[in-house]
């Protein structure tokens, strides 16, 4: 394997994590990197120690812009790329050493498009875990990976994907959960995808300034936005009523806690309103005949016994 690979890290306030994280990359067993750090206008020194990464590594190259957002980052990265294929890694974030020999290989091995590994939750002490379990997924049947394993498929963050792909869908400017809105439209770009239970990411969950730490605090409907904009590639592009079916029942999911949860009245309105629809939406196209029980029961819990559901919520 001698194929050039593009790693896209978008960098904003993270000189904590920083050199955890541009350390695991340079220090991959796969060594025909493009390492594009992208300082995103950060107001602390992490453009500065991109800088010095690139002074001590040629195969990094650094972009300093104004601060545009997670999506304007990767874009910026991806126009300057020149690697055959492409993985992204947020900054506050780090890999395994083997993750991008092994995510190659599967992919080359298999004949695929994109090359799936999986990711663990990082507060300080976890290691990854190396079953060496591997799954394809082509045809009528390849979003099957995202109904099956959704926590793996939904972030672009532990894929590596042809460039064609990465390039063909621009992340979402001025949007969170910009994973949400684009990771269908790359799958409908590929005719095969592999995907290993390897844990090669390690997602780091006590960054206090991470989006999700945040997201029922703020005034931003973004989440709920990227799942109706799938649901409506499904139904448009008319894909099997089981991926139609699971896309609503993470709307529900989604909707409910936020009127349970949400610190923003108008969020809280919007989302009891847009629930009405979706249930009306789904139980008049059938779609309703398949959710799954914990989510009718969920249903049933929010109309009759609010309480017991708050309680369930507050553990998740």
């Amino acid at each position: 394997m001698t194929d050039l690979v593009s790693v896209i890290v978008p960098v904003y306030k993270v000189e904590k994590y920083l050199s955890k994280c541009a350390d695991s990359i340079i220090n991959q067993t796969y060594k025909n990197l493009e390492i594009i750090l992208v300082d995103d206008g950060s107001p602390d020194n992490s453009g500065k120690m991109c800088d010095e990464y690139a002074k001590k590594d040629s195969r990094i190259k650094v972009i300093h812009k104004e601060n545009g957002g997670l999506s304007s980052a990767r874009n910026a990265g991806c126009k300057i790329s020149t690697g055959k294929y492409v993985y992204f890694v947020d900054s506050d974030d780090f890999i395994h050493e083997k993750a991008i020999e092994d995510l190659l290989s599967n992919l080359i091995k298999y004949n695929a498009d994109i090359s799936i590994g999986n990711s663990i939750k990082f507060t300080g002490k976890e290691r990854g875990s190396f079953t060496n379990k591997v799954k394809i997924f082509e045809k009528v049947k390849l979003f099957d990976c995202y109904t099956d394993y959704y926590s793996q498929a939904i972030y672009a963050w532990n894929k590596l994907m042809k460039a064609e792909i990465a390039k063909a869908h621009p992340f979402p400017v001025g949007k969170l959960c910009e994973d949400s809105f684009t990771m269908h439209l790359f799958f409908k770009e590929a005719n095969r995808i592999v995907l290993s239970s390897n844990q090669y990411y390690y997602y780091r969950v006590n960054n206090s300034a991470s989006i999700m730490n945040s997201m029922m605090s703020k005034n931003n409907f973004d989440e709920v936005l990227s799942h109706l904009a799938r649901l409506k590639f499904f139904k448009d592009n008319n894909f099997d009523f089981k991926y139609i079916a699971y896309t609503y029942q993470l709307l529900i999911n989604i909707l409910i806690s936020y009127q349970m949860k949400h610190k923003v009245l108008e969020i809280k309105q919007k989302s009891e309103q847009l629930y009405k629809q979706l249930i009306s939406e789904a139980k008049t196209e059938k779609f309703y005949n398949q959710f799954d029980f914990k989510v009718k029961f969920k249903m049933f819990l929010f109309q009759h016994c609010k309480w017991l559901l708050k309680l369930i919520l507050g553990n998740d």
